[in-house]
């Protein structure tokens, strides 16, 4: 179901045009502010098409909530890593200047059409209604999550490319950075802390007024990459595991193959991730 904001935000867009049709540069600046809502958990899942953009009709531009479903899929690709993390709840820290993911995902689509120009993009919704806190080695509920979070939405840094171009790579968010601020610099993500949230990759097939067809969007939700956004590691195995998957965790595994003592790492500071 598409939210009403989604409706509105667009609608308002076509009259401030005077009901032309939409440019790129105003279509790329559409897709980073909205992205439809929805509550899918497949890891492996082909949707059911949200809307999708069709050819205007009287000088409207029309919007079809009830077209076919698409073929699109998507593989999350390293689901083996992520699911080592969830076992002991995935943490990612956020700070005032972003912090990049780890791990981050990394995804492989098929089923989209060769020559179609395609953005993919990624946002990041409440995983639940709760707000947590570390206690006693566990994560506890800690009241009802906070009213005021926004995100933001990530297009893919490579977008758009041909639906054949998307095909042929392995995917990854690694430019996208995860903040604390709402002050921080555009593009990042704003999350807020002691919050759980899950990722959702958007395909959104670039528009294409001219032709005859209609394209839908596809969103795909990894449950494996939920996660607890913190300012600081909490869990020790969360440390010990980014230590050993991060490949820029590099002098730290070397100070422990040597038995040297490692202080302790709070805010995971000094691994520069990418």
């Amino acid at each position: 179901m598409i939210s009403d904001a989604f409706d509105n935000n667009f609608y308002k867009m076509c009259n401030a045009k005077q009901s032309e049709l939409l440019n790129e540069n105003l279509y790329y600046e559409f897709l980073k502010s909205n992205i439809v809502s929805n509550n899918l958990t497949n890891t492996i899942y082909e949707p059911e098409t949200e809307f999708v953009f069709i050819k205007p009709m009287n000088n409207e531009v029309c919007v079809n909530k009830n077209a076919s479903h698409a073929k699109v899929k998507a593989v999350l690709e390293n689901r083996c890593i992520f699911e080592q993390f969830e076992k002991n709840t995935t943490e990612m820290v956020v700070t005032k200047h972003g912090r990049r993911m780890f791990p981050s995902p990394e995804i492989t689509l098929s089923g989209l059409d060769p020559n179609t120009l395609y953005y993919v993009a990624m946002d990041f919704t409440a995983a639940d209604n709760a707000k947590y806190k570390w206690s006693k080695e566990n994560w506890v509920l800690h009241g009802e999550r906070d009213t005021h979070w926004s995100s933001n939405t990530f297009v893919h840094p490579e977008s758009p490319l041909l639906g054949l171009q998307w095909m042929k790579k392995i995917i990854n968010f690694k430019a996208m950075k995860l903040t604390n601020s709402t002050s921080s610099s555009f593009g990042n993500i704003v999350l807020s802390s002691m919050h759980k949230y899950q990722p959702r990759v958007h395909v959104i097939p670039y528009y294409e007024v001219y032709l005859n067809y209609s394209h839908p969007i596809s969103t795909f939700v990894f449950k494996e990459c939920q996660f607890i956004a913190v300012t600081a590691y909490q869990n020790p195995k969360i440390t010990d595991l980014k230590i050993k998957y991060n490949p820029f965790a590099k002098g730290f595994r070397e100070q422990r193959k040597r038995k040297l003592p490692i202080q302790q790492i709070s805010s995971f500071e000094q691994l520069k991730t990418y």
